[in-house]
């Protein structure tokens, strides 16, 4: 991951939007940000951290009610970091506003592509570092120096586990433990069911009683079974005689009815012997039927066709008629239309000239309207600044009124204050006093009968200071001072009356210009109103006009719909025309088809009158053959089919039932005369069922008892079987999971710890090496080792290898050293994006020059790998770096940069 341009605007003294080009500082590879303490050189680290996360170290994340980061009276701050990964950009944003009512906004973060577009990923999903991790990799934020080093246990493996991905050894643990737990578990079930499968076995003693029992019990049921075939045996001839003695009894019967049936049928047999010789001549009698049908249909026709051919000869007169006044009606409009149209013309071209007056009349009208409200508007005008003027000079002499008393009071009391001396009276008073007052040390330090240094004399009669003159010189004090108060009072009440008396100039002179505009904007368009007046009465004449002469043409009606009625009439008149014509077409066909259509049905009438009269013929002729006497005979001996064919079925079945009677009779008493000779040895069936169930009942209790013994000790060789298997299952599972129960106790765990602890350890050594190598490149004193629970112990060298705790340590040792695991934290990290860069805020002030210089030496060696930015006030840090961004106080708690990639946006 490679920084390369950070953009932010209004955040805590840096006021306004600036520009840090991080790829002119990574030339070097080693940069600082230097400037006084306060001036802002963190809050350039707080706009990293802000653009990528939306929070800073030291004030966490923002909301829509907390925003500390934001510059005073202010409306909006924002950062935004441009970085690259691999070969694909990037852009973080982050920003919020303050509404007009001085409320926050939400805080909006983005993560965009370079191309602009939303990125569907975040920072995080992209670096794979989180914003905590960031700060502990990348900004070591001020104070923050020894969070490492005091850790305790706990915080040092999470923080370890987190920025190596360390994790994933826990998961481990935890999934070795849990399939150790899944595999015990169904070993647990398997025994569980073995021990089960054996409770249920049975013994020796138990099998063999019940193996004897079950051969006792089919024994028993073989003989019942022989039993119960005789006795069904018996049962059955039994039943098959009383059976055949009951069907002798309803055979007699149906007999009986039988011939009942067959006399009561024999008059139906000659009617339906009658019935079939006419239903031979019904299709004779059909077709003579059909014949003269065919006759009577066609003669219907004919005198159909008459009429319809009378009815349109009919129709032709009409038609005539109809054509002659469709022509006429055509005639009329075409002569209608083309009269008309000069007046549609001349109606169309008034209408636009009504229309043009119509509209310069609305112009002018609007106009007239905007010029008449504009003079009722300067006319208010003109009345306020009237009345303003009249305002302004009451106020004047108010103000000038009290201005004057001002001064007469001043005046007095600078009298009162001076007694009428003057001020350059009072100023000489005072300085005569001063000079005495001068001489007090002088007097204070004489003594009697000693020379005074002044004067030589040895007597001294001022010594004592007059406690009289001390009184009128405060007082003198006292009067200049008020004098030159009062005096004050009065230039500023005269600047005052001079002001007051030049404001009241100019508003009287800016409100007299007022007016004197407004009146001449007033008979300005007073003047343009009257002559707009005079366009409007002559335009509005010649509208009148033309609307006169249109209300003449077309009686008033729009030309449009004129042309269209008159088109539309002839257009009428022509599909009429059109109608008829097509009418008069068609009935003509019609005509000349009907006299044809007249002509063949003539000829058809006279074929079916001879076709019809043969029929009639044929039909009489087989009438004889069949022995009908005449027509009427014949007809009263036809039946409809339906009936012919229900005597003809009743017929047949009663000659069926006959047949099947005499057969059934037959077979029925050689059948009895066989069972004659068994029923002296075949008790009745009603004994032989008693024996049936006395049997079955014996035999159904032989079975159970069988069924029983056989399901118990087949149930008992099924779980043998089972059993068997169980033991096979169970040993094949204990060999299974020797593995797992081996690896659950090196590193197995239900938290994960075990596994987790053991890496921990080998990468906080990996840690401490790394920590070594940086810093021996600071100072050979100190080399650092750990103990089984993640502490840091260093061992002095120049103390004879003496092991220190961390604890024990300087405000100086504690910086080198936290120096030293912050670079080794910086590169043992697995991230898959490497951190960027390394950032140091303060520190170095707990350090001795030698060791100042030491550290900035092994920061120095860092700059190939990564980006390294210092920040300090320290001199020996503005010395010792070169490239460098200087942060500068300019005042009102805002400061500038300046320096190696740094651009103010204007």
């Amino acid at each position: 991951m490679q920084l390369l341009t950070l953009r932010f605007k209004n955040l805590n003294s840096l006021y306004g939007e600036w520009e840090i080009d991080f790829t002119a500082l990574s030339q070097n590879g080693l940069f600082s940000i230097t400037g006084p303490t306060g001036s802002g050189k963190t809050t350039i680290l707080d706009a990293v951290s802000l653009a990528l996360y939306g929070s800073t170290p030291r004030l966490g994340r923002f909301t829509s009610g907390k925003n500390e980061i934001m510059s005073k009276n202010t409306d909006i701050s924002l950062s935004e970091l441009t970085f690259q990964i691999g070969k694909r950009g990037y852009k973080a944003s982050w920003r919020q506003k303050r509404h007009k009512n001085r409320e926050l906004s939400t805080p909006k973060c983005a993560l965009f592509n370079m191309d602009g577009s939303l990125s569907e990923l975040n920072v995080e999903q992209i670096t794979g570092v989180n914003s905590t991790d960031f700060e502990r990799l990348v900004l070591l934020a001020q104070g923050k120096w020894t969070t490492f080093l005091y850790a305790r246990e706990n915080e040092k493996a999470a923080l370890l586990e987190n920025l190596t991905d360390a994790e994933i050894y826990r998961r481990i643990s935890q999934k070795v433990y849990e399939r150790s737990e899944s595999e015990e578990n169904i070993l647990r079930g398997l025994q569980t069911k073995l021990s089960d499968l054996k409770s249920r076995l049975l013994t020796a003693e138990t099998k063999s009683k019940l193996e004897q029992r079950l051969a006792e019990s089919k024994k028993e049921a073989d003989a019942l079974k022989r039993e119960l075939t005789v006795i069904n045996d018996r049962l059955t001839l039994a039943r098959e005689s009383e059976r055949l003695k009951s069907e002798a009894e309803l055979l007699d019967r149906q007999l009986e009815t039988l011939c009942k049936d067959e006399e009561i049928f024999n008059p139906y047999r000659t009617k339906v012997a009658a019935a079939k010789r006419a239903a031979r001549l019904i299709p004779f009698q059909q077709n003579a039927d059909n014949c003269r049908q065919m006759l009577l249909k066609d003669e219907a026709d004919r005198l159909a066709l008459f009429q319809a051919l009378s009815d349109a000869q009919n129709e032709s007169g009409v038609l005539k008629i109809q054509l002659k006044t469709a022509e006429d009606s055509l005639n009329a409009a075409v002569h209608e239309l083309s009269s008309a149209e000069a007046d549609i013309n001349e109606a169309r071209r008034l209408d636009l000239l009504t229309a043009q007056y119509e509209r310069e009349l609305d112009r002018i009208g609007r106009e007239a309207e905007r010029l008449d409200n504009g003079v009722k508007a300067a006319f208010k005008d003109i009345t306020a600044i009237d009345a303003k003027i009249v305002e302004i000079n009451s106020s004047f002499e108010k103000l000038l009124s009290e201005l004057r008393e001002r001064h007469i009071l001043a005046d007095t009391e600078l009298l009162r204050l001076t007694g009428g001396e003057t001020a350059a009276a009072l100023t000489a008073k005072r300085a005569e006093y001063l000079v005495k007052a001068e001489l007090t040390d002088h007097r204070e330090r004489l003594e009697d009968n000693k020379p005074c240094p002044l004067c030589g004399s040895v007597e001294h009669p001022y010594k004592t200071f007059s406690s009289q003159f001390i009184k009128e010189l405060s007082i003198l004090e006292a009067a200049i001072d008020k004098a030159k108060v009062v005096e004050k009072e009065k230039l500023e009440l005269q600047r005052l009356d001079s002001e007051l008396q030049n404001q009241h100039e100019r508003e009287l002179i800016t409100l007299t210009e007022r007016g004197k505009a407004l009146t001449a904007s007033v008979e300005k368009d007073a003047a343009e109103l009257s002559i707009k007046e005079g366009e409007y009465k002559i335009i509005k004449a010649e509208s009148d006009a033309v609307k006169a002469r249109r209300a003449e043409l077309l009686e008033g009606r729009s030309p449009d719909v004129e042309s269209t009625r008159l088109k539309m009439a002839r257009e009428d008149a022509e599909k009429l025309l059109q109608v008829v014509q097509k009418r008069r077409a068609e009935l003509d066909a019609e005509l000349t088809r009907l006299k044809t259509q007249s002509e063949t049905l003539l000829q058809k009438i006279s074929e079916d009158k001879l076709a019809a009269e043969h029929s009639i013929a044929i039909l009489m002729e087989n009438l004889k053959k069949e022995g009908f006497a005449d027509l009427d005979e014949f007809k009263s001996a036809v039946l409809v089919e339906s009936e012919i064919t229900r005597l003809t079925i009743l017929e047949r079945e009663l000659a069926d039932r006959r047949n099947s009677v005499d057969i059934r009779k037959g077979d029925l008493n050689k059948r009895m005369e066989e069972l004659e000779k068994l029923e002296s040895i075949i008790p009745p069936s009603i004994e032989l069922e008693h024996e049936r169930e006395a049997a079955l009942s014996k035999l159904a209790a032989a079975a159970g008892a069988a069924g029983e013994c056989g399901h118990i000790l087949k149930e008992n060789e099924q779980f043998c079987a089972a059993a068997s298997v169980a033991v096979e299952q169970t040993e094949l599972f204990e060999n299974k999971i020797k593995p797992w129960r081996t690896l659950n106790a090196l590193i197995g765990s239900a938290r994960g710890d075990k596994f987790a602890k053991a890496v921990q350890t080998l990468i906080f050594g990996d840690l401490l090496d790394k920590a070594n190598v940086e810093l021996l490149k600071i100072s050979n004193r100190y080399r650092l080792s750990r103990t089984d629970n993640l502490e840091i112990q260093v061992i002095d060298n120049e103390q004879r290898q003496a092991v220190r705790s961390a604890k024990n340590l300087s405000g100086g040792e504690s910086f080198i050293i936290s120096l030293a695991l912050a670079l080794g934290l910086s590169s043992l990290s697995t991230r898959k994006v490497s951190p960027p860069a390394l950032f140091l805020d303060e520190g170095f002030g707990s350090l001795d020059t030698e060791h100042a210089e030491q550290a900035l030496n092994a920061l120095a060696g860092l700059k190939s790998r990564k980006l390294i930015g210092l920040i300090s006030h320290l001199d020996i840090i503005k010395q010792k770096v070169e490239y460098q961004i200087k942060v500068e106080p300019v005042g009102e708690g805002k400061s500038i940069l300046m320096g190696k990639g740094v651009r103010r946006i204007e």
